[in-house]
């Protein structure tokens, strides 16, 4: 698996992901951090059409059905977010409206680049190394770009697992130390499957189980596999809400957290 250090990308041509303070998005275009394996081309430039090729997946996990916890099943948790829900963490940037949860836009904020990553957990959710976690996604405020949101898992202060999106239909599976800031997620790619702009997504994230004991992400949208990374180290996380740079806001519905049990 290659491992690749985040590094400050000193070209005005990248404008990359996420959430947090600092100087202006102008002058943060030039030391954008590079939170994929390849960089993004600038919008003034031509961009590769999206892919519609399917990735296959190599093992096949059957999610559960139960919509109720049980003491011995797996746990299985929802949220419409017709009202504010306990299961989240604290979050100075949620509103809850209309049937959505409204998410960011956050500040820049301090001189680091693992500063501008920004999260909201589903507490309730709790720790689990295999599960599916999903929900609607949509860009709702701030500047577009190519800045990347999503949904995972997240370990605080040591571990970032996600799928990320962009209004520009960019797909990427996010993997970050965030200890050293050791990244060792998948290329940047333009895929059909994401739909542009403020339109709704369905994006899914699967931790899921695999014969070696080791752990294979997939990136689920809109019902297409369209990105994943096999037999990763196991890990448990807590199912999450993300940016990964500042400026960005999203709406959020259907959220649905689902534990795998191998």
């Amino acid at each position: 698996m290659l491992t690749k250090k985040l590094c400050l990308l000193a070209t005005a041509l990248l404008i990359l992901v996420g959430c947090q303070t600092g100087p202006s998005a102008q002058d943060q275009a030039g030391t954008m951090v590079a939170l994929t394996a390849a960089a993004i081309p600038a919008t003034n430039t031509p961009v590769p059409q999206p892919s519609d090729t399917p990735v296959p997946p190599t093992v096949a996990v059957t999610p559960t059905t139960t919509l109720t916890p049980t003491p011995s099943g797996p746990l299985v948790i929802t949220d419409d977010f017709a009202t504010q829900s306990a299961i989240w963490g604290k979050c100075d940037k949620c509103e809850w409206k209309d049937g959505k949860l409204y998410f960011g836009p956050f500040p820049p904020n301090g001189d680091k680049i693992l500063d501008q990553l920004n999260y909201l957990l589903c507490e309730a959710c709790g720790k689990h190394t295999y599960y599916h976690v999903s929900a609607d996604i949509a860009f709702a405020a701030g500047q577009a770009g190519d800045r990347f949101y999503g949904i995972g898992g997240i370990l605080p202060g040591k571990l970032l697992t996600t799928a990320g999106i962009t209004p520009y239909q960019f797909g990427v599976i996010e993997i970050v130390d965030l200890k050293t800031g050791d990244y060792f997620g998948t290329n940047v790619k333009r895929y059909g499957a994401i739909k542009p702009g403020s339109a709704v997504n369905h994006l899914q994230f699967d931790a899921r189980p695999n014969s070696s004991g080791s752990v294979d992400y997939y990136e689920i949208v809109n019902g297409k596999t369209v990105l994943y990374l096999l037999g990763q180290p196991t890990e448990a996380t807590i199912a999450a809400l993300y940016f990964d740079w500042h400026s960005v806001g999203i709406t959020v519905d259907n959220f649905e957290f689902d534990e795998v049990v191998p």
